[in-house]
């Protein structure tokens, strides 16, 4: 579910209709919500999975998560980063785990372009994945 609006009172109630339809129809469903970069706690009751940064490695070397964010295990955070070159894989999932997500998107493509294509460097992140890096 993408673009809620980030003010607590302010979710909309289908949100939760959601939630809790997923629930009785599967057991541990995934439900991955994009609040957009001022995400509040409040968001994690209906949401398995929170984006908390989606924009370009630039701004992600400097962006500090929100501190209620501590109160969750990583898996419950993904990260989008864009416009990544292949030489700084490395640098940005550190930086991944720095702020505490457990899921992370890394492309080489600006936002406009990034779900069109796999970046070039695919088949090595997913050998780093699956921890069989060089």
């Amino acid at each position: 579910i993408e673009s809620l609006d980030n003010a607590c009172w302010k979710i909309p109630p289908f949100y939760q209709v959601i939630w809790d339809h997923t629930h009785t129809k599967q057991k541990n469903p995934i439900i991955a919500n994009n609040i957009g970069p001022l995400a509040t706690e409040c968001y994690m009751n209906v949401s398995t999975i929170l984006l908390t940064y989606q924009w370009d490695m630039g701004g992600y070397m400097k962006y500090t998560p929100p501190a209620w964010m501590k109160n969750y295990p990583p898996e419950r955070f993904w990260n989008t980063v864009f416009n990544v070159p292949s030489i700084e894989i490395e640098t940005v999932i550190k930086k991944t785990v720095e702020v505490g997500a457990g899921h992370i998107d890394i492309t080489n493509y600006d936002f406009t372009d990034n779900y069109q294509h796999l970046p070039p460097y695919f088949a090595r992140l997913s050998k780093m994945v699956a921890g069989q890096d060089d």
